[in-house]
């Protein structure tokens, strides 16, 4: 597997804004994500009921989607670092607040979107 930074965000980067780079290696990532799902959850025919349909004590349909959508919000959220990470305040809370709090925080930015990847 090539990581996400050297495979997608790099490469774009040279040619385009980091935004549209962000963009391109987080789409990827949730690409490649709905692919595992895919290949991991493959109902095979012998699995099958005899009309076809998948029988739910023997197989398990994935919400497909939530992967993708998931990595897009964290996209956004990329994206809005870039534009007002920098700005003072956010400095200023980044020396007054202990790591571990600031930590936390940054992750609850994620939570919204968390169950859309389950």
């Amino acid at each position: 597997m090539i990581p996400s930074k050297r495979g997608a965000f790099k490469p774009v980067r040279k040619y385009f804004s980091k935004y549209v780079a962000a963009a391109v290696a987080f789409g990827a990532s949730g690409i490649f994500h709905e692919v595992i799902l895919t290949s991991v959850f493959y109902v095979h025919d012998h699995e099958r009921e005899p009309n076809g349909e998948c029988d739910p004590s023997k197989c398990w349909s994935p919400n497909y989607g939530g992967n993708l959508a998931f990595f897009i919000w964290n996209t956004v959220l990329i994206c809005m670092e870039y534009t007002i990470g920098g700005w003072a305040i956010f400095s200023t809370l980044r020396g007054t607040i202990p790591q571990p709090f600031f930590s936390l925080l940054v992750i609850s930015m994620a939570l919204p979107a968390v169950h859309w990847f389950t």
